[in-house]
């Protein structure tokens, strides 16, 4: 079985941004990576407590989830949804395989 990689991003909203209008871009980025060559899935999640976004997003290879970095960039509803988002409080993450990381017992 090929191996799949993960990018995971944690960020919040600018207090300006609309919610529902921001969910809605949520819906059509999902839709577009579906287009994007090794794209396998993607999640987002709401944590409305400490209203916090969680993309967790799942590539066939490294390479594919970088080239869609720039396919990214060039989208209409991708470039709309950064102007939502605290950038500077969004930490940038590197794809990386599931087997690289060690469990955790709390």
């Amino acid at each position: 079985m090929k191996q799949k990689y993960y990018e995971l991003i944690l960020y919040k909203l600018l207090s300006n941004s609309d919610f529902e209008a921001y969910k809605a871009s949520v819906d059509m980025l999902n839709a577009f990576l579906e287009e994007i060559p090794g794209f396998v899935k993607s999640n987002v999640f709401y944590q409305a407590e400490m209203k916090l976004w969680i993309e967790l997003t799942v590539w066939d290879s490294k390479e594919a989830a970088k080239r869609s970095d720039e396919a990214l960039m060039l989208h209409v509803a991708s470039k709309q949804r950064f102007t939502c988002i605290e950038i500077e409080k969004m930490p940038l993450t590197s794809p990386w395989p599931l087997d690289s990381l060690s469990p955790c017992i709390i």
